[in-house]
């Protein structure tokens, strides 16, 4: 049974070069694992996961029960060919990169009950990885960035079917220290796809800063967490890695996709080819732009988060009503969220009171401020029956700043709001499009201006350029040269820096 699936699957499905021969060697015990590969086989798990949620998806999301039928015979494929490896052997295999296996078998156990599912899913934990997160210790250093991060969101999911404590605090834990301390401006984090030590990370500023596939997952993780504990703290880094790294990462002339979005001062941003280069992160970069809409709103019995500023309209089935919310945000401070029922009734309305919001945030409800304005960073409760027509108005006063790099304060970025403002240095930038990542890895870059702020507010030094919303002007501090400013996400085909070097006036 198990060897005629064996056949079926690993040619078809697995779409891995000599699929059947590899997985008979596996199966035999014969081959575990060769670094991140088996039997020089670039991550077959990996390919396979991919495999798993797509099938997965497609029955969540449509109903499809015969994508359902394929992935629970997939499982049972797995399941059998994992029957004959030892506990050594498989951990011995688990060395590579697998994706988010223990994700999709929890998915399994969670569509058929079946617990050997689940079983295989923790055979999938890597026990080396968990086992420090679990007690609350970093043990992060030196390992590939985005070869753990599906695995954390596996143990979300294994926390989500079946309660294990341990599997939230790997991934609460794991969230936490990767989001306080391991991240760039723009919500990247890892250096040429691993982790370093903490203390390296103002070193780390290169053309190999992050990776497009770490915030793909890091996105995921967080609307697990969210949903379990609807903090503001998650919303906040949403935000910031989906304007910033997300939306920062597509050609908006072809619609390729970036592998590292260069946080080099100098360099410039490297887009795919349409047809000779396919990175995973044009893979998952397919999906990325998919995630504008996934997180704008939750819902929690009566009550409606709006997490995101984000132009929508929200059908609400089971409460018979729909919001739209109109905005121009970020290039406008304001949204309204406009409500339409069948019938009038009390919800509570959760609204984000973003950190980032200046003094002048406020909610109106028909016209009629609202008292309670909460704290930054936190939700504000508007409770009350409401009825058809009924509009929201909400202000968000967007505010200049520099963030200081964690550990450097010599080393500066810009913000406006929630907006990585990023330097356009010009300079002569190669056909953008690549086969490989790293093809132009050995262009020059340009000279970066320093900004000689000497601890001056920054509406003193950066002025808005008229006529262009979120453009801003360095007025006499630019050494030698001032310079214009703009989103990240909207640079294209330019050099460019997001962060800048504090120098002295002379």
């Amino acid at each position: 049974m198990v060897t005629s699936w064996l056949d079926f699957s690993a040619s078809i499905l697995g779409g891995i070069p000599d699929g059947v021969e590899l997985w008979k060697k596996v199966e035999n015990g014969e081959i575990v694992a060769q670094s991140f590969s088996l039997d020089s086989v670039w991550s077959p798990w990996y390919n396979l996961h991919k495999a798993f949620a797509g099938l997965r998806d497609a029955y969540r999301y449509t109903g499809n029960n015969e994508a359902k039928d394929v992935m629970v015979k997939f499982g049972d494929w797995a399941v059998g060919l994992s029957s004959h490896l030892t506990d050594s052997q498989f951990r011995e295999m688990i060395v590579c990169e697998y994706g988010g296996m223990n994700e999709v078998m929890a998915d399994l156990y969670q569509m058929t009950g079946e617990k050997k599912f689940l079983d295989l899913a923790e055979r999938f934990n890597d026990q080396k990885l968990f086992k420090p997160l679990e007690m609350g210790v970093d043990s992060l250093d030196g390992n590939h960035v985005n070869m753990q991060i599906p695995k954390i969101i596996g143990a979300a999911k294994e926390y989500e079917v079946d309660g294990s404590g341990a599997m939230k605090d790997v991934a609460d834990y794991f969230w936490k220290e990767v989001t306080e301390k391991r991240i760039y401006i723009n919500g990247e984090m890892g250096d040429n796809e691993y982790f370093h030590k903490i203390a390296d990370l103002p070193d780390e500023t290169n053309k190999a800063s992050g990776e497009t596939c770490n915030v793909y997952n890091m996105l995921k993780l967080t609307r697990h967490l969210m949903e379990w504990d609807p903090e503001a703290v998650y919303a906040e880094y949403y935000e910031r890695a989906l304007y910033n790294d997300i939306l920062a990462s597509q050609d908006p002339k072809t619609g390729m996709m970036t592998y590292f979005i260069s946080l080099e001062p100098g360099f410039f941003k490297t887009f795919s080819t349409p047809f000779n280069s396919f990175w995973c992160c044009v893979g998952t970069g397919m999906e990325n732009h998919s995630k504008y809409g996934r997180f704008i709103y939750m819902h929690n019995g009566d009550s409606l988060y709006v997490n995101l500023f984000i132009p929508s309209v929200l059908n609400w089935k089971e409460k018979g009503m729909t919001v739209r919310q109109e905005t121009r945000f970020p290039e406008s401070q304001e949204t309204a969220l406009l409500l339409k029922m069948e019938h009038s009734q009390k919800l509570t309305l959760e609204i984000r009171h973003p950190w980032w919001a200046g003094a002048g945030f406020a909610i109106e409800v028909n016209g009629k401020r609202v008292t309670n304005a909460g704290k930054a960073g936190s939700y504000v409760s508007v409770s009350r029956v409401w009825h058809n027509g009924d509009k929201v108005s909400i202000i968000l006063p967007m505010r200049l700043r520099v963030e200081p790099m964690a550990g450097d304060s010599g080393k500066v970025a810009i913000m406006y709001g929630p907006i990585v403002m990023a330097g356009e240095l010009g300079g002569y930038v190669p056909l953008p499009y690549a086969k490989d990542n790293n093809q132009f890895f050995d262009m020059p870059d340009v000279s970066v201006p320093g900004l000689a702020i000497e601890g001056k507010p920054v509406n003193e030094w950066l002025k808005p350029v008229a006529g262009h919303p979120l453009h801003f002007k360095t007025v006499g501090v630019g050494r030698p040269n001032d310079v214009e400013l703009k989103p990240l996400y909207e640079i294209s085909h330019q050099h460019y820096t997001v962060y800048w070097d504090i120098v002295r006036p002379d």
